[in-house]
């Protein structure tokens, strides 16, 4: 069930893509930006690839972050394993 999940996922992630680089394509029209004093005039698809890679850097470090809990797990795991078979061989 997980695998069929990954796989959809990564579907979805590769239509998202696809469909971001459409946006960035055909859609060149400026906006306005306007912060307290500062004023730009950003193209729309800049901004879009922008807030998709600060996405995609967030989802990595989340990634990342639950990767590493999952080795912490797996190494205490271990540790208690390797104390049970010192009981054991005692």
């Amino acid at each position: 069930m997980k695998k069929i999940l990954d796989i959809i996922a990564r579907i979805v992630a590769v239509v998202i893509v696809v469909l971001v680089i459409v946006v960035i394509c055909l859609n060149l029209r400026p906006i306005e930006l306007s912060f307290f004093v500062w004023h730009a005039d950003i193209p729309l698809a800049v901004l879009i690839a922008v807030l998709f890679l600060i996405g995609a850097i967030l989802g990595l470090i989340l990634k990342k972050g639950n990767i590493s809990k999952r080795a912490q797990r797996v190494e205490s795991d271990i540790n208690s394993t390797i104390a049970d078979i010192k009981e054991l061989t005692k």
